[in-house]
């Protein structure tokens, strides 16, 4: 979903759409950007959304790739799951910048080894997350949950509506 472009993906007659994407390529995102390349804007309406990485990547697995830019991220209900390593679970790349994400509903599980559960990739800082509604859980093992990447001290913009529910990962600094 290079700059410029965009992906919507909608759930069907009773949310019964599912999208899986895995990605073996180390610098791309599952759903998003590739290396070097900025990310357009991607809306999750509904259904189920998986996003794996299998070995050790540096793209988020819902955004950015290493180096590109993130784009704007707007999760409005479903069900998201999005595991990644060295990138955010959801958000942005290493080297690469988070963008903006914006969540008003549905249940969103998401983590990352080094990355941010949700926000930036391994030493990169946190973009700007929104949550307005939903059920999130991010967790990340040298990350923070919602916010920086580990090895990095800013977290970014965080805003929290009412009738969020958020659980919060292993880090020291998890949310």
């Amino acid at each position: 979903v290079a700059s410029g472009s965009q992906l919507t993906i909608f759930g069907q007659t009773g949310g019964t759409g599912q999208l899986e994407s895995n990605s073996d390529e180390k610098y791309e995102a599952a759903i998003g950007g590739g290396e070097n390349q900025s990310v357009g804007d991607i809306t999750i309406n509904g259904g189920k959304v998986f996003a794996h990485s299998y070995g050790g990547s540096y793209g988020a697995w819902i955004g950015g790739g290493s180096y590109g830019k993130g784009g704007k991220l707007t999760i409005n209900g479903g069900f998201v799951e999005a595991f990644s390593s060295d990138g955010a679970g959801i958000g942005g790349g290493v080297y690469g910048t988070c963008g903006t994400i914006i969540i008003n509903g549905g249940e969103i599980n998401t983590e990352s080894s080094y990355g941010a559960g949700i926000g930036g990739g391994a030493a990169q800082p946190g973009g700007s997350v929104s949550i307005y509604g939903g059920k999130v859980t991010a967790q990340s093992s040298y990350g923070t949950g919602i916010g920086a990447g580990c090895n990095n001290k800013e977290n970014g913009i965080l805003k929290i509506g009412s009738g969020v529910t958020l659980y919060g990962g292993d880090s020291e600094s998890s949310l």
